[in-house]
């Protein structure tokens, strides 16, 4: 039984290999696509999904429930925090690929360049994150995975497991309220969200994170 710490030492590179992963794909992708052939996923469904502003604050709130997600698989026995990294690792590969191969694009809504409240938050969105590389839908994915996580998780109480799975739901709703993704984002997103997780507890990428912290931690003074 691992001594209970805010993180591991073993949970640092699975970590930095995350962020520094997750970063050059949304940028690098963006930078790389050629977006003049890209292609549009919505469908007549998505016409009666309303914008609602105010899910902005779900929307941008993902990224605390991310970091939630982090520092849950950094508390957890290294080969479930190196086996989940794993997971994340190859949910970026595939995103990649995806983006680079196939680019898509929404259309949308204009918002009121002189609109307070959420519309003006939504509009500081909108003027960040572009609407492009939307299939599958990264906020759905990675709020799956870390949902995924938590019914992994070992000594995980079921209201958390709870808690972990409503957030992902609201989640992913919020992206088709905001207008930052389409119906057929959150199905790839959550696709390929279980097909990273699967792989990344079946095959031996997660070793190599083993491998570097034994070398690593071992060499430490």
């Amino acid at each position: 039984m691992q001594k209970r710490t805010i993180i591991h030492k073993y949970s640092v590179v699975p970590l930095l290999a995350i962020a520094a992963m997750h970063a050059a794909v949304w940028l690098g992708t963006k930078s790389l696509a050629d977006f003049s052939r890209a292609f549009d996923v919505t469908l007549g469904l998505d016409a009666l999904i309303p914008l609602r502003p105010e899910w902005v604050v779900v929307y941008v709130g993902t990224f605390v429930f991310w970091g939630m997600g982090l520092l849950l698989i950094a508390r957890q026995d290294e080969d479930l925090c190196c086996r989940f990294a794993s997971g994340v690792i190859i949910a970026d590969i595939i995103c990649g690929v995806i983006f680079l191969a196939l680019p898509s694009c929404i259309a949308r809504p204009e918002l009121s360049a002189d609109a307070g409240g959420f519309t003006w938050a939504l509009s500081v969105v909108y003027s960040f994150d572009t609407p492009t590389n939307c299939f599958p839908s990264m906020h759905c994915l990675f709020a799956y995975l870390v949902f995924r996580q938590s019914l992994r998780t070992p000594d995980a109480k079921t209201w958390f497991k709870v808690f972990c799975g409503v957030c992902a739901a609201l989640i992913c709703l919020s992206t088709l309220f905001v207008k930052q993704h389409v119906i057929a984002d959150v199905i790839g997103g959550i696709f390929f969200g279980e097909l990273a997780f699967a792989l990344g507890q079946k095959l031996p990428v997660w070793k190599i994170f083993i491998k570097i912290n034994k070398k690593l931690l071992q060499s430490a003074p």
